[in-house]
């Protein structure tokens, strides 16, 4: 599974491989206000496990439901990613018990909706 892979990334002593179990680790974990060397590479691994989580959905759905499940912005890089996800993980505290990457694609979802032009 595409999922899978982003579960086997560790780092040690950070606690950081407990981010891809539930919302409430990744919250833990990837929201570091400090700028520490530590804590700016917990926060790259947070980015890449949510970067992650996204192209995987996107490619799984395109395949199968040939249409995206959520529509970036232009300006939507690594970072803007990340901010969706604890945002979203922030302002739904009774969610945080649910897999990581269920989290971070309602998400996704949420933060850049799909508009259909008619």
């Amino acid at each position: 599974s595409i999922f899978a892979c982003g579960q086997q990334t560790t780092a040690p002593e950070s606690g950081s491989h407990d981010l891809a179990r539930t919302g409430a680790a990744f919250l833990r974990v990837c929201d570091r206000p400090d700028a520490s060397s530590e804590s700016n590479h917990i926060r790259a691994l947070c980015m890449a496990y949510v970067s992650g989580v996204s192209d995987g959905a996107q490619f799984i759905a395109i395949g199968r439901l040939h249409a995206p499940l959520f529509c970036l912005t232009d300006d939507a890089d690594n970072w803007h990613l990340l901010a969706a996800a604890l945002a979203y993980l922030k302002t739904h505290p009774e969610k945080t018990d649910g897999q990581t990457r269920a989290l971070v694609l309602d998400a996704l979802i949420a933060t850049f909706p799909c508009h259909l032009n008619k």
